[in-house]
């Protein structure tokens, strides 16, 4: 079938788990009603350090949704007050404390909990992003990558085929599209000057890329 390798092991090891531990409170959890304008408060990008991860939760027919760790969209199903359950296989999703310092936590069945902050919106100017422009060496995986700006967005990646876009997070900060969990960190020298890159996602932490 077309499922994912590691979706499919997390659905078998939840069942196994689940035929010994018997009812699961978030799986179980009645749904409740939530105010649109309740669920808009929680949209946001969310970002989990040391990890460098992000979790984009967006509202999207009225309901929150949020990428998986597999590419795949995740619904969130209100079970109480800023409380989710999210499927495959079902863990607990909780936003809390106040609107300009809000944190995602996402609990496993074990309790193990991974936190997230919301960035502040932010739009970078044209001047910063043109400064990264250029090429880039990663010897730990022997490739040369280019970064452009067109129309005032950088895209990154392996000849102009493999350019993909990326999208302002934060300063020096950014989301690669077309990868779900893919973040590139700019890194700067004592001068203020761009020196090279860090890659980041679920595998991989501080990949580093040398300017050329």
């Amino acid at each position: 079938g077309s499922m994912k390798p590691g979706l499919l092991a997390l659905k078998v090891a939840d069942i196994v788990i689940a035929d010994r531990l018997g009812a699961d409170d978030v799986a179980d959890a009645p749904v409740v009603d939530l105010a649109e304008d309740e669920l808009a408060a929680l949209a946001g990008v969310y970002h989990a350090s040391p990890s460098r991860q992000v979790r984009e939760v967006t509202l999207r027919d009225g309901l929150l949704r949020m990428p998986s760790l597999f590419g795949d969209d995740l619904t969130l199903t209100p079970i109480g007050h800023r409380r989710f359950r999210a499927d495959e296989p079902p863990f607990e999703v909780r936003f809390d404390g106040p609107d300009d310092a809000l944190e995602l936590h996402e609990i496993d069945r074990h309790g193990d909990m991974r936190v997230s902050s919301r960035l502040a919106s932010f739009e970078p100017d044209v001047e910063n992003l043109a400064a990264a422009v250029g090429s880039y060496s990663c010897p730990e995986i022997g490739a040369i990558y280019r970064m452009s700006l067109k129309d005032g967005v950088l895209s990154f990646g392996e000849g102009k085929n493999g350019l993909r876009p990326l999208r302002p997070l934060a300063p020096d900060f950014f989301a690669i599209d077309g990868y779900g969990g893919n973040t590139l960190a700019v890194t700067r020298d004592g001068y203020g000057n761009v020196a090279g890159l860090q890659l980041f996602n679920e595998r991989i932490r501080y990949l580093r890329f040398a300017r050329l």
